[in-house]
């Protein structure tokens, strides 16, 4: 750890000068706690020495104490309240410490009221995209777009903060924009393939053959414009050139990094192993909250339908997917002071032992945000499947439902899709085939383990018969019947998903057997999938 060796001095008398000389020689020398005692001591009794409350904002920041870090940085901005730095700090600290409503108010407020770099505006823009705030996003990239508005990323940010608040025209216009100023942004062209459905006549099929034909050579952005091919493709069923680019798409994505898919499977195994009926019944917290409802699969396979459903009643709204409860998970771990070598399946293990009364607790302090106005709120983290034995053990009164699609839709859809740094199983057909297999296993225990907490739908029967999956799932929940549930696509609330366009349309059913289109191209998938029985229930 390293510190700024030199602190500026003007107006220090020689007496602070070697009170804070004392906190650096022990900073130095590694004696976090000594230079902490020091610095709590100088602050109390000179509470107007700047470089003092800095050099305390700073090791607290370094050491994530974001308590003291706060009151630090807050004393600095009283001391010079027009200093945008300090603000932005203090923002920032906000955040981190989970105050996620005083960290909005406060960096909207700055931009509001402050002359900012486009670099800092990118950078509040993007904190609040994390929590959904895409109104206000939507507020300051258009400050930037003032500033500079032949900027290309801008263009696309706008565009994306844009569908996700579901206005699609706006968004396509941006992303053209965006193109247009600059022909590279292969994001760019990614995001304006995946925007709308292609067709005979309107689509970017050439653009991109020729883009693609010119030479790319970042492989990420390569992958990126062969997946904007394929999907163009798809939607105009020109399914054995389609599947030709996804495949060149995903083998040249899948060459950018290193991945063993056996770590993932241990994981899931060890997950079953530890999490048994019998700990489930009990190791549970006293926490009664029932305010989390958790929509969980794996991806593509409908999560984001239901989230529209059930946040369309007058007791829910969307949260979002939030990573709220692998925060509180990774705390626990801190709080375990385990070996930063400790294994998967070590780590596994050593979760039973967390304290599941704080975990819970912990989870729905962090989601306030999310309830206020109406008692529930649906967390749509899909890797949160992998967890449900945890949030029962941490929240015993919360429900879950559970997804599930026909196996060769999910493991299409699923390797058709090019995610950012998750879901590294999705590139070739036999991992995606494994990892299903696996956590098809884990969902079963679940259903049999904590039946009264999850329930199971499938995808495919909200498409053919949305009444009854509706009144199953208001009645799993035991909210009462809205007929709001049936019009989710004019559900109003913001969604951050690969989905976010499909669900402002009316149900289709479509996608629904998009499979057969590549039954041959699928086979390493089919063979897989046959094997482990994940097929005897499904129509094939």
């Amino acid at each position: 750890m390293s510190f700024k060796n030199e602190l500026t001095t003007n107006g220090m008398t020689p007496e602070l000068s070697s009170l804070l000389g004392e906190v650096k020689a022990q900073l130095q020398t590694q004696n976090i706690s000594k230079a902490i005692s020091l610095l709590e001591n100088l602050t109390t009794q000179h509470p107007d020495f700047e470089e003092a409350w800095r050099l305390y904002y700073e090791v607290a920041n370094y050491y994530s104490n974001w308590q003291v870090a706060l009151r630090a940085i807050s004393r600095l901005v009283e001391l010079r309240p027009t200093d945008a730095t300090n603000m932005i700090a203090k923002i920032k600290v906000l955040e981190k410490a989970g105050k996620v409503e005083e960290f909005i108010e406060s960096a909207m407020s700055l931009v509001k009221s402050e002359d900012l770099s486009t670099a800092i505006l990118n950078e509040l823009a993007s904190l609040l995209c994390k929590y959904q705030k895409y109104k206000e996003a939507e507020y300051i990239y258009r400050q930037v777009f003032a500033q500079t508005p032949s900027d290309s990323n801008n263009l696309l940010n706008l565009a994306t903060v844009l569908q996700y608040q579901g206005d699609i025209e706006q968004a396509d216009h941006f992303v053209r924009s965006s193109i247009q100023q600059n022909p590279t942004n292969f994001d760019a062209y990614f995001f304006a393939s995946h925007l709308k459905r292609a067709t005979t006549s309107r689509n970017n099929i050439d653009e991109l053959k020729r883009t693609l034909d010119e030479g790319i050579a970042d492989l990420v952005s390569q992958a990126k414009i062969c997946y904007s091919l394929a999907k163009e493709l798809e939607d105009c069923s020109q399914y054995r050139e389609s599947f030709e680019f996804r495949k060149r798409g995903a083998d040249t994505y899948r060459s950018t990094f290193n991945y063993d898919i056996q770590d993932d499977l241990n994981f899931i195994t060890s997950i079953q192993k530890n999490y048994s009926k019998d700990f489930l019944s009990n190791t549970q917290s006293i926490n009664q909250s029932n305010e989390p409802i958790f929509v969980v699969g794996l991806p593509r396979t409908g999560t984001t339908l239901v989230e529209r459903i059930i946040s369309s009643h007058s007791r829910a709204r969307t949260a979002g997917e939030l990573i709220y409860f692998n925060q509180c998970m990774d705390e626990a771990f801190a709080g375990l002071a385990l070996s930063q070598n400790t294994s998967l399946d070590g780590l596994v293990g050593a979760s039973t032992n967390f304290d599941f009364n704080r975990l819970g607790q912990r989870y729905i302090e962090l989601t306030q945000l999310y309830t206020r106005g109406k008692p529930h709120f649906v967390d749509k983290f899909p890797q949160n499947s992998l967890y449900l034995g945890l949030i029962h053990s941490a929240l015993p009164k919360t429900k879950s439902i559970i997804l599930e699609r026909h196996p060769l839709d999910v493991c299409y859809s699923v390797y058709k899709q090019i995610f950012t740094n998750i879901y590294q199983y999705s590139y070739t057909l036999e991992e995606v085939a494994d990892y299903f297999i696996a956590h098809n296993r884990l969902m079963k225990h679940w259903q049999t383990s904590i039946p009264d907490n999850v329930l199971t739908i499938r995808y495919e029967n909200v498409v053919n018969d949305l009444t009854a999956q509706v009144e199953k799932i208001l009645s799993f929940l035991n909210f009462d019947w809205e007929e709001d549930c049936l019009n989710f696509q004019k559900n109003k609330q913001a969604s951050a998903t690969a989905s976010s366009s499909q669900v402002r349309q009316k149900l289709y059913s479509t996608s629904i057997g998009m499979w057969k289109n590549y039954e041959k191209e699928l086979s390493p998938a089919i063979a897989k999938l046959s094997d482990a029985g994940c097929l005897d229930e499904w129509d094939t």
